[in-house]
């Protein structure tokens, strides 16, 4: 089989225009610059790969083949963002690339995801992205024949459960999700379990309150320095951030209990979601002074699911966790009606 002669040339590094829409979005300014005093010292490796591409008149774009020879067109990067910043950030006015010509943006856009995860996957935030624009460019072009999920996973080696919940993770309008996701505070996945379990906004919003709560607890402790020597390391956001499977928000919605109105499933959901991060975060320091509106309602839901659970009992016959049970129930309804009175 004969092979493709590469079309590798210096091409004007101001023709090339950034892709907003690559898959990866966030670049180190302190790599850009080591990598650019690598190339001031050992040249550029490897050229980079642009094709040439145009805007239509409404606004579209057109990469690769169909804008070959177009007037007015430039080119954009699948591969090499960062070498194109360490280059300007050297003053140099050309770079080395390799020129291709995709079929259309389907095509293009392949290329472009696999040059990007053969080098560094990108975070989910920016996997979702880049798989929601590639479903995006599917669906616009009429190709039933693509099955997104498997087509990007055979490309590119990443498995196809990431795959599609990055697609489910693009489709998650809750700004604050994809915050705390970016910021690295809400593992990639919290967010869809809790859209999964939970029924109303109000229970997601009182979810995702608790889990602000906690990540801003946690960063909060990780900036303290450790007090005595010898302290291996400081505390990070815990896993079980990740598992809303375990907080049944669901049950709220239901109402299983008893009947709930929007604010209260709110303040129940953050109560029954701040007492499982509770049990799984020992690192956090938990004030005991620090109950709100939310305990209140938690625990006098706790209280009536208590007490449905008591009435199926056979009190003769009580087992230690029940009696156990029972005495914990009580100290804390006690407690916190103490406290509702003062």
């Amino acid at each position: 089989m004969e092979q493709k002669q590469r079309l590798i040339q210096k091409i004007d590094i101001n023709t090339i225009d950034e892709d907003l829409q690559q898959p990866r979005q966030k670049f180190s300014q302190k790599e850009i610059i080591e990598l650019a005093e690598s190339i001031k010292e050992q040249g550029l490796l490897h050229p980079i790969l642009v094709s040439p591409y145009y805007i239509e008149e409404d606004g579209g774009k057109i990469i690769g083949e169909k804008a070959r020879g177009k007037k007015g067109a430039r080119f954009l990067p699948l591969s090499g963002a960062r070498r194109i910043r360490a280059n300007k950030h050297n003053a140099e006015t050309q770079i080395e690339a390799e020129i291709i010509y995709p079929k259309d943006n389907i095509d293009a856009f392949e290329k472009q995801f696999v040059a990007n995860a053969m080098v560094k996957l990108p975070n989910v935030i920016e996997m979702a992205d880049a798989c929601h624009r590639y479903e995006t460019e599917v669906k616009k072009a009429n190709r039933t024949d693509i099955n997104i999920i498997e087509r990007l996973s055979k490309i590119s080696g990443v498995t196809t459960t990431y795959i599609k919940n990055a697609l489910r993770i693009s489709n998650m309008k809750d700004k604050r999700t994809n915050d705390l996701i970016k910021k690295g505070k809400l593992g990639a996945y919290g967010g869809i379990e809790a859209q999964n379990a939970a029924k109303s906004k109000e229970t997601f919003n009182g979810y995702m309150k608790a889990v602000e709560k906690h990540a801003n607890k946690v960063e909060k402790i990780n900036k303290e320095k450790p007090k005595k020597a010898g302290v291996l390391s400081k505390p990070k956001a815990s896993s079980s951030v990740l598992d809303a499977r375990h907080v049944p928000l669901r049950d709220i919605d239901e109402e299983k209990v008893m009947k709930l109105t929007p604010k209260k499933k709110e303040k129940i959901a953050e109560y029954k979601t701040t007492k499982y991060l509770k049990s799984k975060s020992a690192e956090t320091k938990w004030e005991e002074d620090d109950e709100d509106e939310a305990d209140f309602e938690g625990y006098l839901y706790d209280t009536q699911e208590f007490y449905k659970t008591v009435q199926n009992w056979n009190f003769k016959g009580l087992s230690k966790k029940q009696i156990s049970k029972l005495i914990e129930v009580s100290e804390k309804i006690t407690k916190h009606f103490k406290n509702a009175k003062k």
